[in-house]
Order: C-alpha cells, then sequence, then structure tokens
C-alpha cells in the first residue's frame, strides 16, 4: 500500500502504481498511459507537462526550474538544495575575484532566499572541452538564482545513491522515489538508454545526440547500469517494468 505521508498526496490517487518519467523517445507525449498514476519526473519535463514529483540534481536545470515558476505550485527536489536567505548578500560569500551572475533578476523583488552554484576557471575550460558549457557560463564566476517565498522545493533523499565523485542522474533518483514510495508496481517511461538509445529533449550537457562515438555511449550506460542497479537491488521486491523504444 502507497505510504501517502511521503510526499502529502491526495489519497484520491490510486496510489498502488506510481509512474517515473525521463526524456527520452518512448514517453507518450499525450500522456495518456499516465492518467490517475502517481507520476516522477526529471529536469525540463515541467516544460510539457506537471508531474507530481520533479527531480533535478544539476544547478543549471534547478536555476530554469526555479525561474519557470513551476515549484510555486509542485513539489520538486532538488540535489544540494542549500538556499540562502534574503539577508545575505551573494557578494558576501562570493569569492573576491569571481564575477556574479544573477540569472533571474526580474524576480529578486519578491525574493525570500537565493540559491548558488559556481564554475571556477577549471571547472569552466573543463565544461569547454568536453562541450557542455551553458551560454551564460564563464571562468571564475558565481551565479545566483533567486526563491520566491512558498515555493515547493526540498533537498532530495540521497538513500542508497549518495553524492560521490560521480553524481548519479536525476533519473535514478526519481525511481528511488518511486520505490521508496511503496507503490506495488512502478513503470518507467523515457529511460532509452537502458537500450542504448541516448536521444533525450533534457541533455542540457550532450549537444548532440545518438552520436557514432561507441565508447563514449558505452561508458556512459555502464555508469547509468550501476546506479540502476543499486537503487532496483534494493528495493527489489516491488515490480518494474520498464518501457524503452525498442518495445
Amino acid at each position: 500500500m502507497y505510504n501517502a505521508d511521503i510526499h502529502g498526496y491526495n489519497t484520491d490517487y490510486p496510489h498502488d502504481l506510481g509512474v517515473v518519467l525521463g526524456n527520452g523517445p518512448s514517453r507518450d507525449r499525450d500522456r495518456k498511459h499516465y492518467d490517475g498514476a502517481l507520476t516522477y519526473g526529471c529536469n525540463t519535463i515541467h516544460k510539457e507537462m506537471t508531474v507530481n514529483v520533479l527531480v533535478c540534481m544539476d544547478a543549471w536545470y534547478q536555476f530554469e526550474v526555479i525561474a519557470s515558476g513551476y515549484p510555486a505550485e509542485h513539489e520538486c527536489l532538488f540535489g544540494g538544495w542549500n538556499p540562502m536567505p534574503i539577508e545575505i548578500p551573494p557578494d558576501s560569500l562570493n569569492p573576491s575575484h569571481y564575477d556574479l551572475y544573477e540569472y533571474n533578476p526580474e524576480d529578486r523583488k519578491r525574493a525570500d532566499s537565493w540559491y548558488y552554484y559556481a564554475t571556477s576557471a577549471e571547472d569552466y575550460e573543463r565544461a569547454v572541452k568536453e562541450n557542455y558549457t551553458m551560454p551564460y557560463w564563464k571562468p571564475d564566476c558565481g551565479y545566483v538564482c533567486w526563491a520566491t517565498e512558498g515555493y515547493i522545493i526540498k533537498e532530495v533523499d540521497y538513500g542508497v545513491l549518495p553524492i560521490g565523485d560521480l553524481r548519479p542522474p536525476s533519473g535514478a533518483y526519481a525511481l528511488q522515489e518511486a520505490l521508496r514510495g511503496g507503490h506495488d508496481r512502478v513503470e518507467v517511461f523515457g529511460f532509452d538508454s537502458i537500450a542504448g538509445v541516448f536521444s533525450t529533449t533534457s541533455q542540457i550537457t550532450y549537444n548532440k545526440h545518438d552520436i557514432d562515438d561507441k565508447k563514449m555511449i558505452d561508458d556512459r550506460l555502464d555508469k547509468w547500469m550501476t546506479f540502476y542497479k543499486t537503487v532496483t537491488e534494493h528495493y527489489n521486491k516491488i515490480e518494474i517494468i520498464w518501457h524503452t523504444k525498442k518495445d
């Protein structure tokens, strides 16, 4: 039986089924397969549909979600969520030799806190080399996103996937969140990487999809599968159904 207390969901939902939604091609954009189920989504899915729980692990995705206003009415789980109170000026914490960039300055007047990350010169050069820079990134720069009072954002429960040198993807945490919710069955859509298909609408950090670099694809698949295996083995009594474009 579903534990509704974890997220405070409306008990009118049939809580026996949880649906985890990635952004790969197997996800039904018409949502017909998900109506009536409790949904867990990742990253930019909020641009296309609402979900009961949105999971974002990377700060640049989180900035997008905050600035969109989505957390005003929808629960979000963020990795590394540690907002600073508005009374503390960002300049006081930003290194003195760093520039400071405001992601959403128009929201500052109604904000009660702000969220921060930074790119050192080394971080920036590595991102340029690996082709995943954001347009606003610069070397030695801090980035501020103003968060409005009342936004429904919580720190993700890292569970069996603590952050180490390699950060697990948002999808692994979304799957874990669904499995720990107590559903009798969890169905997974849009995680086509498990079938070797890496095209996705939300891969900010990879601008070229389905490339021919077999080694990179194999490396990514091995790393991602390790994280998903860790979660599924821990919650091995719950039925999981994986849907891919190859179905």
